[in-house]
C-alpha cells in the first residue's frame, strides 16, 4: 500500500508538470493597446444618435478692420494784403453808394424828356439857305504851313473855316458831303478857291474832317448852302 501511494504521488505530480507546460504563456497588456477596436454593429448608431444630438459649435468670423483713413491737415489761410483790403472795401462803398442812389434818384417822367427835345430844338438856331451850290470842295490850309487869310487870322491859328469868293466874312454856310451824307456849319474864313483847281469851296482842316473823309483824298463832292437867320 505504501508503494502504491508513492508511485501515485509522482504520477500525479509528473502529470500536474505536464499540463503546465502544455498551457500557453498569457499575451502582454501591450498587444491589445495597438490593435483598433472595432466597434459592434449595435455600438454604431448609438454613436451616431449621439453625435446628432450635439449642436455644432458656432466659428467665430474675423471681423474688418476699418482701414486708416489719412486726416487732411489744413493749410493756413495767407494773411490778405493792403492792396486786396482796400479793393474790398471800395466794394463795399461802391454797393452802399449804388443802392442809396437807386433809392434817392428819382425815375424822370416821359413829359420831362418830352420837353427837353422841345427846348433843345428852340435852342438851335433856325437858318434861312440864301444860297445852294452843288460841286467839288477842295482841302487846305495845313497847320503846319502859314498861310494868311483874307478875313483876318492864319491857318495856325483858325482851322474851321470855309472860303468863298463873293460871300461877306462871317456868314455862316453848312457843308454836306455826297460822300458820307455827313454835314457841317463853318463861317466864311478866307477868299476861294482858285480857278484853275475847278472847285466851288475850299474847307479848311476841322471843317474837312467833320465830313469824315480822309485828308489825303483832298477833294470830294460837296453841296453848300449861305445861310442866314
Amino acid at each position: 500500500m505504501g508503494v502504491v501511494a508513492a508511485a501515485l504521488v509522482v504520477a500525479g505530480v509528473a502529470a500536474g508538470g505536464l499540463v503546465l507546460a502544455n498551457r500557453s504563456e498569457p499575451t502582454p497588456a501591450t498587444a491589445s493597446v495597438d490593435k483598433p477596436i472595432k466597434a459592434t454593429k449595435s455600438q454604431a448608431p448609438k454613436a451616431a444618435a449621439r453625435g446628432a444630438d450635439r449642436k455644432p459649435v458656432p466659428t467665430a468670423t474675423p471681423k474688418a478692420t476699418p482701414k486708416a483713413t489719412a486726416t487732411k491737415t489744413a493749410k493756413p489761410k495767407p494773411k490778405p494784403t493792403k492792396k486786396a483790403v482796400k479793393k474790398a472795401e471800395k466794394k463795399v462803398v461802391r454797393k452802399v453808394e449804388k443802392k442809396v442812389v437807386k433809392k434817392t434818384a428819382k425815375p424822370t417822367p416821359k413829359a420831362t424828356k418830352k420837353a427837353e427835345k422841345t427846348v433843345k430844338k428852340a435852342a438851335a438856331p433856325v437858318w434861312k439857305v440864301l444860297e445852294t451850290k452843288s460841286g467839288p470842295g477842295t482841302f487846305f490850309g495845313d497847320a503846319s504851313e502859314y498861310q494868311p487869310l483874307a478875313c483876318g487870322g492864319n491857318s495856325r491859328n483858325i482851322t474851321k473855316g470855309v472860303a468863298l469868293w463873293k460871300i461877306p466874312c462871317g456868314t455862316m454856310v453848312r457843308i454836306t458831303s455826297k460822300q458820307t451824307g455827313k454835314s457841317v456849319i463853318a463861317p466864311v474864313a478866307d477868299r476861294g478857291p482858285a480857278g484853275w483847281t475847278g472847285a466851288v469851296i475850299d474847307l479848311l482842316p476841322d471843317t474837312w474832317d467833320a465830313l469824315g473823309v480822309s485828308r489825303d483824298q483832298g477833294r470830294q463832292e460837296v453841296t453848300y448852302e449861305v445861310l442866314s437867320k
